[in-house]
């Protein structure tokens, strides 16, 4: 993982339980519990994934993006700002 100011994960940031370190993510986020405020990649989260504006691929249980532009898989997907914002197993805005 490299750090580029206080809260940027360039690379893999990974966790065995919640990760939520990131303002802004490029590239790889693994853990239990992720949270970023702009991701550009992939976040890959057992339990939650969550980004204010993402970019890229959300594999999780419960998967939740503000905007996003790509695809969510899980058994919950929201993007809020979608015309169909909810969507169980497959949810993509592009």
């Amino acid at each position: 993982m490299l750090s580029i100011g206080p809260q940027t994960i360039v690379g893999i940031g990974r966790t065995l339980s919640r990760h939520d370190g990131a303002g802004e993510l490029r590239g790889l986020q693994l853990g239990l519990l992720n949270k970023a405020a702009d991701m550009y990649g992939v976040q890959w989260g057992l339990i939650w994934n969550d980004a204010q504006r993402a970019r890229g691929l959300q594999l999780g249980l419960v998967n939740t993006a503000e905007t996003m532009t790509g695809l969510q898989i899980g058994l919950l997907n929201v993007i809020q700002q979608s015309p169909v914002p909810f969507l169980p197993f497959i949810n993509a805005h592009f």
